[in-house]
């Protein structure tokens, strides 16, 4: 069920966890239906999880969620990295954190906060690694009206860290999380001078296809009038890019449709000949 102990090809078993310390996964309804590890001392990989099975797929679970819900629907969620962070951070005082199991935030796990809260907080290593990780953690966002907030942590710390040595370092952190797209039009704009033509285009190449591919057209407009005010650019301009850029995702994405067999199969219903020469 959980897979705590794999069978050998020799024969036998050994224990999945061993030199671990065990965390049970449980669903919304509080039944566990796995466990992860965390290895004592060093070593990798540094969490492991028991296999997936009906009731346990990552990407729709996530860890403490059954307890933090409904403290998420009054304070709002804040995604962590790990188990530890969210057991240590609860020790320190702060309930409302939750954790991925070792996969990236998916669009599941986006509607799945959702039912408790719009108001989702995303933390983020200060590192260059942790930068491009917060620019993949937008994606599963844009198909949903949620535009999460982003804590980025100092140099070398992280939330275990900070629940251990500074908690309200860390509850001053998460107050003033700013929006994501804050902080992609920073990274974007980082050592780069808008009032030079290749920097304004290399810039509109970052942002446009982001921008493209959001569903709220509000959220969408809004986006455009505060590039198109930092690049020193129209407003029609930056939208024509945009809108080009969209174009090309959809493109790239395959979303364009054939229409060859759906006409055809029309046609028969109303044509015998069609029939006949099919």
């Amino acid at each position: 069920g959980c897979g705590l102990v794999i069978k050998k090809e020799k024969g036998g078993y050994y224990d999945r966890f061993r030199g671990r310390v065990m965390f049970p996964i449980r669903d919304l309804r509080g039944e566990v239906v796995a466990f992860g590890g965390r290895i004592i001392g060093p070593g990798e990989p540094k969490y492991i999880n028991s296999p997936e099975s009906p009731v346990f797929e990552k990407r729709r679970l996530l860890y403490n969620l059954n307890q933090a819900k409904r403290i998420i629907q009054e304070q709002g969620a804040v995604v962590v990295e790990g188990y530890m962070d969210v057991v240590s951070l609860a020790n320190a005082g702060f309930a409302g954190a939750v954790a991925t199991l070792g996969t990236a935030l998916s669009e599941d796990h986006v509607r799945l906060l959702k039912r408790f809260t719009s108001d989702i907080t995303l933390v983020f290593d200060g590192d260059a690694a942790g930068r491009k990780a917060m620019v993949r953690a937008l994606e599963p966002f844009l198909a949903t009206d949620v535009i999460p907030k982003v804590v980025i942590l100092p140099q070398d710390k992280d939330p275990d860290d900070m629940a251990r040595t500074d908690i309200n370092l860390w509850r001053t952190l998460v107050s003033e999380a700013r929006s994501i797209w804050d902080f992609m039009f920073d990274e974007s704009f980082r050592g780069r001078d808008p009032s030079k033509f290749e920097h304004q285009s290399t810039i509109l190449k970052d942002l446009a296809p982001m921008i493209a591919r959001g569903n709220d057209m509000t959220v969408r407009d809004l986006l455009v009038e505060r590039l198109a005010i930092r690049l020193g650019l129209s407003v029609d301009t930056v939208a024509r890019q945009v809108r080009s850029r969209g174009e090309q995702v959809v493109l790239s994405q395959g979303q364009t449709k054939d229409y060859t067999e759906s006409d055809l199969v029309r046609l028969m219903l109303f044509d015998e000949r069609a029939i006949q020469a099919v």
